[in-house]
């Protein structure tokens, strides 16, 4: 009997010293730690990037107990040449960079006709141009290597909206849309494109919306409330399903925002 292989696609090497690399951008912050975390146990070189390089610093010495290769490097994502001067030392130091997770981002909750267009531009600026930026940046190496994996994470908001954060909002759907619009665009490179929607998790960046709330207790059981499971989620709940999707066994994968948040979300 003969086994005829249809549309085979074989997966490229891995980087030299046989792992992958990951850039992590935002990887200081409560899920990008988690997920830096995750990625170091499954075997992967580690570049921690984040806007504050002290908090960066700190988490690349806790994870070093691991092991495996994890860096830092400073990195806004709102300057481009920040960007390319933090994706060239990652490059230098561990070599091509093979999975990106974008998990940065800025949440504030403001209704539409008491913020303006300043707080609209930061809005999108952070959680949607971003995104498009270090996408931009670390896609074309991707592609000469014939293999990439790209992962955003955008809140659920992006799927269902939610009151008083309009920009948020819009920032995540705009984002999520991105991804399946690259998903199809890169999909015959060997680069898969996807994104994570957590729900309500307990998060630094939570802690400081919840801060600002006129009724914090109020604002922490709605949101608990919201979620069926009854629960916030920990980054813990969300690193595992980026570190799938950022592996070589999610290559049949792409353009699929998937939800990690107690069953607030059913598609």
């Amino acid at each position: 009997m003969t086994v005829h292989s249809i549309g085979s696609a074989p997966t490229p090497p891995a980087s030299p010293g046989n792992r992958r690399v990951a850039l992590v951008v935002g990887g200081a912050g409560g899920i990008g730690r988690e997920v830096c975390a995750e990625l170091l146990k499954n075997g992967l070189a580690v570049a921690i990037a984040d806007i504050d390089p002290q908090r960066a610093a700190g988490v690349a010495t806790e994870l070093t107990s691991i092991g495996g290769d994890v860096i830092w490097v400073e990195l806004n994502i709102t300057e481009p040449s920040s960007v390319a001067r933090a994706i060239g030392e990652v490059q230098q130091r561990l070599g091509p960079i093979d999975v990106m997770v974008n998990s940065a981002g800025w949440n504030s909750a403001a209704e539409l006709l008491k913020s303006d267009e300043a707080y609209w531009r930061q809005m999108i600026d952070i959680n949607l141009i971003a995104g498009i930026r270090i996408t931009h940046a670390v896609l074309g190496g991707m592609i000469d290597r014939g293999y990439g994996r790209i992962v955003h994470i955008a809140g659920e908001a992006g799927r269902a909206g939610v009151a008083n954060q309009s920009l948020m909002s819009a920032a995540n759907g705009g984002l999520i849309a991105f991804v399946k619009a690259m998903a199809r665009e890169v999909m015959d490179k060997g680069v898969t494109v996807n994104c994570l929607s957590p729900g309500p998790t307990a998060t630094p960046m939570l802690d400081q919306l919840i801060q600002y709330a006129e009724d914090a207790a109020e604002m922490v059981a709605s949101l608990r409330g919201a979620v069926p499971m009854g629960r916030l989620g920990q980054p813990a709940d969300i690193a595992p399903v980026v570190a799938f999707l950022a592996s070589e066994g999610a290559g049949f994968v792409t353009g699929q925002t998937i939800s990690v948040s107690g069953g607030m979300t059913m598609t």
